[in-house]
């Protein structure tokens, strides 16, 4: 009766030991999932970055850094207008 009980107790724990196992598998492949989804993800974005700045080269003929620079001093001039222009309505 002795050695019953024991197996029972050993199949008890073997039976947790592979849930759990089971478990870390599972959060395990989802992470590397996850992780090559991000890498794809990134992949795609530096093409696409790429993209644009060949656009911009060929269109526009200037560098990302310099269609930023224009981007803001438009921003800049736009709000200088919003300011004469409600200094006088």
């Amino acid at each position: 009766m002795g050695s019953s009980r024991a197996l029972v107790a050993a199949e008890l724990v073997f039976s947790f030991l592979t849930v759990a196992l089971l478990v870390v598998l599972f959060f395990s492949v989802k992470r590397d999932r996850e992780n090559q989804e991000l890498a794809s993800s990134i992949q795609d974005l530096k093409k696409a970055g790429a993209s644009v700045e060949a656009i911009l080269a060929k269109e526009y003929k200037m560098t990302a850094e310099e269609a930023i620079r224009e981007v803001q001093q438009m921003a800049g001039n736009l709000m200088n207008i919003i300011t004469w222009l409600s200094g006088h309505l």
